[in-house]
């Protein structure tokens, strides 16, 4: 039950940095706003 919610908060996590990620890109695309070594620190 505990392997279940551990991967249950992973997925989660992992989607809310998918989420900034495409912020990240969206806002770069549009208006150059994101510095490149920030963006790319999220790539990795």
């Amino acid at each position: 039950m505990m392997l279940f919610f551990y991967c249950f908060n992973r997925s989660r996590i992992i989607a809310q940095a998918g989420k900034m990620w495409i912020e990240c890109l969206f806002l770069k695309n549009n208006f150059d706003f994101a510095p490149d070594s920030y963006f790319e620190a999220w790539a990795v």
